[in-house]
């Protein structure tokens, strides 16, 4: 999937040029104009359950989008924070740090953060967009080490100003993306059945 995405985050470098350096002259926007960012919450250890059962909700951290190996549930009403499948989620941990994530559901824990795009954004434009190198590369440099792990600076992140496109080309160029992503999945789901 990683290399699915990379390849339409090549294409979105010929739509829109660099965002950070803004080859394409669109208006500048600091992130904390155009995301909010929100943290996720971590109930406590003593009410997990590795079934999910009536009133339980899956508690999703970074490594559940990779494996459904380590399933965890917890009773809705101890979750804070929740997501769906189409929302960008971000891996606030790492390493590596700064992965942009999506295709999973439920609550989520401190690891993760949703971004979620304010009335100048497309939300699959905004998932593409924190994918781009330019973008991991400076977050990723900037990112604050506690505890031996690295963490993505909020405060670096909301003040990152980047060149924001029109949202109706934004539109338009996420199908053609979304497109993209699907056939190439396509290819590789026929090239693993033979």
């Amino acid at each position: 999937m990683q290399s699915i995405i990379l390849s339409v985050v090549s294409s979105f470098y010929d739509y829109f040029g660099d965002p950070i350096q803004n080859t394409k002259n669109f208006p500048l926007k600091d992130f904390k104009s155009i995301i909010k960012f929100t943290g996720g919450s971590q109930p406590p250890k003593s009410v997990f359950s590795d079934t999910c059962k009536e009133g339980y909700v899956r508690l999703v951290q970074i490594r559940d989008f990779r494996t459904d190996k380590y399933l965890t549930f917890i009773p809705k009403d101890s979750a804070r924070r929740f997501f769906k499948r189409t929302d960008v989620m971000i891996g606030r941990y790492g390493p590596p740090v700064f992965q942009i994530l999506r295709g999973l559901e439920g609550a989520y824990n401190v690891a993760l953060m949703k971004a979620e795009p304010k009335a100048e954004l497309d939300n699959d434009f905004l998932f593409y967009l924190l994918a781009v190198a330019s973008i991991q590369q400076l977050v990723i440099a900037n990112s604050q080490r506690s505890a031996g792990q690295t963490g993505v600076n909020l405060e670096f992140l909301n003040n990152l100003v980047i060149g924001v496109p029109p949202l109706e080309i934004q539109k338009v160029w996420a199908k053609i993306a979304l497109k993209i992503e699907e056939q190439k999945q396509n290819l590789y789901n026929q090239l693993d059945m033979q």
